[in-house]
């Protein structure tokens, strides 16, 4: 959020910015109170809530168990929450996909997704404090890389691309987008883990030709093919597309030969 940014630049103090962050994010409690049907504001509220600690588990994908543990819930229960959550520009859905290639749309699970905030910097203010201290002194280990992955999907939705994951057995890859032409296998990786053993195993199985990991490292290409940047290249994933060759060449023979 510009005024949280402001606030760093000008103070340096994070609980100066925690102070603005916090006004935003009850703000966007008084707007469901206000503005949402009265049936759905409690949902709306708990599921808003639990986006952090779904965020931190292993497993990202949103699990209603989290909200309400009494009773077994489904997606029908809070769909129009979930809905009124995105309408709003709080949060990011990210559907996950039975197959990893194209047409991308034709292969949408609607109802498996994980879902992101909208803005990063609300997500650490929800994660407290430490979370906090902790990016600031260049961890980005926190809650199961939970910040790092919502930088990315921030990243990749401002740049015009699609969210969505692939999650099969198990398989994982973080996020699946369309570069160009291209599908493409994305992996967040919060520390220095050089492994790749989800982007080896998509290439052989579903034949996925470009990938891609974000972590802390300089930009690469490892002898795998797969490609290698810093976690903050994501805010430039739209330069990252291939550019269709146009060919301005003019042929000049025939119009020479009718004017000769």
């Amino acid at each position: 959020m510009p005024e949280a940014v402001s606030k760093y630049l000008d103070t340096r103090d994070i609980q100066e910015v925690r102070k603005v962050q916090g006004k935003i994010v009850d703000g966007y409690r008084e707007d469901i109170s206000k503005y949402a049907d009265p049936k759905d504001k409690d949902k709306i509220i708990a599921c808003f809530d639990s986006i952090p600690l779904q965020l931190s588990k292993e497993s990202k994908k949103f699990s209603y168990k989290f909200i309400d543990s009494e009773f077994v819930p489904t997606y029908r229960t809070y769909e129009s929450s979930i809905n009124w959550m995105k309408d709003a520009a709080m949060i990011e859905m990210c559907c996950n996909v039975s197959a990893p290639s194209e047409p991308l749309e034709e292969h949408v699970i609607d109802s498996q997704f994980k879902i992101y905030m909208r803005d990063t910097g609300l997500l650490v203010y929800m994660l407290g404090l430490n979370a906090a201290k902790s990016i600031l002194s260049g961890d980005t280990r926190v809650n199961r890389g939970a910040i790092a992955e919502n930088a990315v999907a921030e990243g990749i939705r401002k740049n015009g691309f699609r969210l969505r994951y692939f999650k099969a057995d198990a398989l994982g890859i973080d996020f699946i987008a369309v570069l160009g032409s291209i599908v493409t296998a994305i992996d967040v990786k919060s520390g220095n883990n050089r492994q790749a053993k989800s982007l080896r195993s998509v290439k052989d199985k579903y034949r996925v030709r470009r990938r891609m990991k974000f972590e802390k490292t300089n930009i690469y290409k490892d002898d795998e093919g797969v490609e290698h940047y810093p976690l903050f290249a994501c805010a430039f994933m739209e330069e990252m597309a291939p550019r269709p060759k146009v060919d301005l060449s003019v042929d000049t023979s025939e119009f020479l030969k009718r004017f000769a």
